[in-house]
């Protein structure tokens, strides 16, 4: 199973995973330079930079069925954390605001 580590970066968030197939650790960034997270649709945009990093992080190929399980696993543990880390960095400019 994929595991996401996530550690609050400067300019963006910044995610880790062990994929199943390479049994290797990645490290993705997600940059949230420019956007402000007081505003809806920023946050929105953040959101979606997420999703997409998150989906190519978990994308091992369509060789069956184990496969799309393990994707599908690997994207609610990596979407679950980024989201909660998200939170927290939104909270935090709205209390600074």
């Amino acid at each position: 199973m994929t595991k996401f580590l996530f550690s609050a970066l400067a300019a963006g968030l910044a995610l880790s995973a062990a994929t199943p197939t390479f049994a290797k650790e990645v490290r993705i960034t997600v940059d949230l330079a420019g956007i402000d997270l007081t505003d809806p649709m920023d946050l929105r945009l953040a959101h979606e930079r997420i999703e997409q990093a998150v989906e190519r992080a978990c994308y091992y190929g369509t060789r069956g069925i184990a496969d799309r399980i393990a994707r599908e696993a690997c994207s609610k543990d990596g979407m679950d954390k980024a989201l909660s880390e998200l939170e927290v960095r939104t909270d935090l400019a709205l209390g600074n605001s």
